[in-house]
């Protein structure tokens, strides 16, 4: 099967998981979907050099190195991350925006550290009700307009990793490297990545990826009253057979351990695929 990625655009990047790369649980790091809004930075920044600065609505302003996060307890979770716009192109009513089919998703093993540990070293402020993430990539347009995000403090305490590994290797350039948000569970627009500041608010940040845009709104409404897409709905896809893949006769193939009184039958399918779990 093919598992070339399809591309959308090359400025930003934007490009699907193929459907060949989505029959096991773990996604590749390689043809992990990509999406951006920004120029993604043209080389790795030297870790030495790098530093991630929390200030806004704390008690003490921090300054962090990569290895004062190394320091702090490292946590493991599977989390399935998938772009808000996935299967846009498959909509009865068309939309504006990258055709995305089904692969604007995937799934991994991120490491790394609870964002709560960064906020509660720095100590939060009595009115400090969202947290703000900004990453050092390069906006593209002539607006120049930064891919800033915020989310709620509740997220940002219970559920909300910094992560530097994915599937246990150092977070990809085009994931992020070194650092990204990652609140689990909620789209991708949610996640920042190349992670440089992170700033304590006492509303939402306002700029156009908070306002305009990654809301749900109907036509002629003002997109910032609209509600901010954060969870992952719960959704199924198949993978194999592959559409028009014409499958002979034969030995269906359990995948689960089957009751006692079952026993393998002649049909013309072979296997229900695994598919994504969500996390």
């Amino acid at each position: 099967m093919d598992k070339k990625m399809r591309v959308m655009t090359e400025r930003p990047l934007n490009a699907e998981t193929p459907n060949a790369a989505l029959h096991t649980w773990i996604t590749d790091n390689d043809v992990f979907f990509k999406r951006n809004q920004g120029q993604i930075p043209e080389s790795t920044v030297s870790l030495a050099d790098w530093r991630l600065s929390v200030e806004g609505l704390v008690k003490k302003n921090l300054v962090l190195t990569f290895e004062d996060l190394f320091r702090l307890p490292k946590v493991a979770a599977a989390d399935t991350l998938e772009c808000s716009g996935n299967s846009r192109s498959l909509l009865a009513e068309k939309a504006p925006g990258n055709p995305w089919t089904i692969g604007g998703v995937g799934n991994a093993i991120w490491g790394g550290i609870w964002l709560k540990d960064l906020l509660e070293k720095a100590g939060l402020q009595d009115n400090a009700h969202h947290v703000g993430f900004e990453g050092f990539d390069k906006a593209m347009g002539s607006a120049g307009i930064k891919f800033i995000r915020s989310i709620p403090i509740e997220k940002a305490m219970s559920s909300t990793l910094l992560a530097y590994e994915m599937n246990g290797q150092p977070l990809p350039l085009k994931h992020g490297y070194p650092l990204r948000a990652l609140a689990l569970g909620w789209t991708g627009a949610n996640c920042v990545k190349w992670l440089k500041k992170i700033s304590v608010l006492d509303k939402p940040f306002e700029g156009f990826f908070m306002d305009k845009v990654y809301r749900v709104f109907q036509k002629g409404q003002d997109p910032k009253s609209g509600e901010v897409v954060k969870d992952i709905q719960v959704k199924s896809i198949i993978v194999e057979p592959a559409k028009g893949q014409v499958l002979p006769a034969g030995i269906v193939e359990r995948l689960m351990p089957a009751r006692p009184e079952l026993k393998k039958s002649k049909c013309r399918s072979t296997m229900v695929p695994p598919g994504i779990r969500p996390s």
